[in-house]
């Protein structure tokens, strides 16, 4: 609840209101981290390269699209611009980004070192 971002998320007072405001917010954001860390959850802030592992099993991909994959997701976290996008849309789109480009300069590639 303390850095889910959907719009169906819980918020810490409407907690606070189901329980009959028995718990302060503090109480019941520790109480979250408490359980989160009994359960071993590791606790971070999503990236676009999270999301590319999924998207690298998905597709077949050539080696040289998969290290540019991971190229484009690393410039994503240089500028703060890529901040009103989600992780998601981020991997997608540089998934489609990487794959096009080789699609169309492997053939030429096979050629040129035959």
């Amino acid at each position: 609840k303390l850095e889910e971002d959907a719009p169906y998320r819980l918020l810490i007072q409407d907690l606070r209101s189901a329980c009959g405001s028995l718990y302060t917010a503090s109480e019941i954001a520790k109480t979250e981290v408490d359980i989160l860390a009994t359960l071993k959850f590791e606790i971070m802030v999503a990236s676009a390269t999270g999301f590319t592992d999924y998207y690298k099993q998905a597709v077949p991909a050539h080696p040289m699209m998969l290290q540019l994959l991971d190229f484009l997701c690393d410039l994503s976290l240089i500028s703060h611009k890529f901040l009103d996008y989600g992780t998601s849309q981020i991997a997608a789109s540089n998934t489609l980004g990487s794959k096009y480009p080789l699609d169309q300069t492997l053939p030429i590639l096979k050629k040129l070192l035959q």
